[in-house]
């Protein structure tokens, strides 16, 4: 591939997942933690950074919180205007993979499928199209990455500068990357120890002491803007989430990062064992290529830029595990899974570049083979899970905007009081506050009511549907299991006559008062109703 092809390419791929992500922002219904962030924008900027009100709950991430503020002032409340700041992020994700790649590597085969991998995971690409800290963490977290790298090969102070603000502005953007910054500040310490161990201690401490100063003072920093919402968090023990087990987390990352329950080739259980130990491998080929590089003299004719990348790379991932091991033992914290855990993401992905433009002067058909199937790969499983309505995390408010639009335009029922599974009353109250002008009277969680006397419509998932009382009748399903109901008295009634009817039919000597019947018609339908098997009702969307 050519230059100018290689450019073209370049511009398509940028331009196509931007497309891609702006559509997803403007039709996406409003997720659950994204519909809770908004509530911030009520606050003014001071607030929406120490307020204790507004870190009731860790959905406030700040540097997302300030830029959906901003955005929403500009343009008004749409689902594309609260999520334009992450969807932009992704230029800055994308242009630090190019730049990354390019570095890395000449190899025009090896930056195509660079580009690829590290634009494709489902996982990421949904964070830059929903209003939350995560995608604009990864984005700062990757360029973070290409100015440290520029620094261990041209050691530029200002490089460490880019480096160690934009780590610090991903930590504003989501606190869970205090993490990276603290790996990156010691690999800082431990690869200068390494650099400089020829010099006397008196003259090592020099360039020890003014490389620290940058992430000294960023940290200093950042500990002034975040060290109230931290302690307003922690005292909500927003902290205590996560997994029990390094290896839990592990799964979970590979769960994740695999993303769709669909069956593709092989079945859903085999394949996340499949990944788990691609992930696997991948460490141990990196540690090997380490191990005989410092050991063997091996290696040696690696570009100086893809030599440190993979020992940045490696450092950072193992620094990262064994941090928060040490925390777990020592602070009793918890591991880093689910999304969070995305912050493992631009380092595996510079890991696997890495060991592949190592492997490929030595072993160039195996890479170019293996490089090629990765990328094909997840350009499959990228075109599988393509889509303007769902994503991962939040999946069961994929239809919450379009239950509420069904309620609103039903002209023959008031009031329409209703009544929904607390996971969509988030979503279902962002709506109806700031979207629709209070069309619907305050909405209710069908946990917190005590009865349905008063409610018309109900919105609830699953087997919930079975303790509904039956004059509800389902009016919609979407997706899979999730179900809108109407109060229909009438067809309730109707219900009641025909079994009554049916009863009697059954047994004509069988006499009782009316209102005896009645009762035996509610019991019937009310046990009908607790035993629904829900799997059979019609797809209405």
């Amino acid at each position: 591939m050519n230059k100018r092809a290689y450019h073209i390419f370049l511009s398509a791929v940028g331009l196509f997942f931007l497309w891609y992500l702006a559509q997803r922002s403007a039709a996406l219904s409003m997720t659950h933690d994204e519909s809770s962030t908004t509530n911030v924008v009520d606050g003014s900027f001071t607030d929406i950074m120490f307020a204790a009100n507004m870190f009731g709950t860790a959905n406030n991430h700040i540097l997302n919180s300030l830029l959906l503020k901003f955005s929403v002032q500009l343009f008004g409340w749409h689902e594309w205007s609260i999520r334009l700041p992450n969807v932009l992020f992704f230029l800055v994700y994308y242009a630090a993979a190019i730049l990354i790649v390019q570095r890395i590597t000449q190899n025009r085969w090896l930056q195509v499928t660079g580009i690829v991998l590290f634009c494709t995971p489902h996982f990421l690409l949904d964070y830059f199209s929903l209003a939350r800290g995560y995608g604009m963490a990864t984005a700062l977290e990757m360029m973070s990455l290409y100015f440290l790298l520029l620094y261990f090969a041209e050691r530029k102070q200002k490089q460490l500068i880019y480096s160690f603000v934009l780590i610090g502005l991903a930590v504003y953007a989501n606190f869970t990357w205090l993490n990276v910054l603290l790996a990156q500040w010691a690999l800082l310490n431990l690869a200068l120890l390494i650099a400089e161990k020829q010099k006397l201690n008196i003259l090592l401490l020099k360039p020890i002491l003014k490389a620290n100063i940058i992430p000294l003072v960023t940290t200093v920093l950042l500990v002034l803007l975040i060290y109230k919402p931290i302690g307003y968090l922690n005292s909500n023990n927003e902290f205590k989430w996560g997994s029990e087990t390094w290896l839990t987390s592990f799964h979970s990352f590979a769960v994740n990062l695999h993303y769709t329950h669909s069956y593709f080739l092989l079945h859903y259980d085999i394949r996340i064992v499949l990944l788990k130990t691609v992930l696997i491998l991948l460490a141990l080929a990196a540690a090997v290529l380490l191990l005989q590089n410092l050991f063997f003299n091996k290696w040696k004719n690696i570009p100086v830029f893809a030599r440190y990348s993979l020992i940045t790379a490696a450092g950072m991932l193992a620094i990262l595990i064994i941090s928060t091991i040490v925390q777990r033992h020592l602070l009793n914290t918890f591991y880093i899974d689910g999304r969070k855990a995305l912050l493992y993401l631009p380092v595996l992905l510079l890991l696997l570049l890495s060991v592949a433009v190592w492997l490929f002067d030595v072993y160039p058909r195996f890479v170019k083979s293996f490089t090629g199937v990765a990328a094909t790969l997840s350009i499959l499983h990228f075109a599988g899970i393509f889509n303007f309505y769902s994503c991962f995390e939040w999946w069961y408010d994929a239809s919450s905007k379009k239950a509420y639009q069904y309620i609103v335009a039903d002209k023959n029922t008031t009031p329409k009081n209703t009544a929904v599974n607390w996971l969509f009353w988030q979503s279902m109250e962002f709506y109806n506050k700031r979207m629709f002008n209070r069309q619907l009277p305050p909405i209710l969680k069908t946990n917190e009511i005590s009865g349905y006397n008063n409610i018309n419509y109900v919105y609830v998932i699953g087997d919930e549907i079975r303790n509904i009382p039956p004059v509800f009748k389902p009016v919609k399903r979407y997706m899979w299991d999730r179900f809108l109901l109407k109060r229909d008295e009438a067809a309730y009634r109707l219900s009641a006559e025909t079994f009554i009817l049916q009863q009697q039919l059954a047994d004509t000597s069988l006499r009782l008062p009316l209102e005896r019947w009645q009762q035996k018609a509610d019991s019937a339908l009310l046990e009908q109703r607790k035993q629904l098997n829900w799997n059979n009702l019609l797809y209405t969307e």
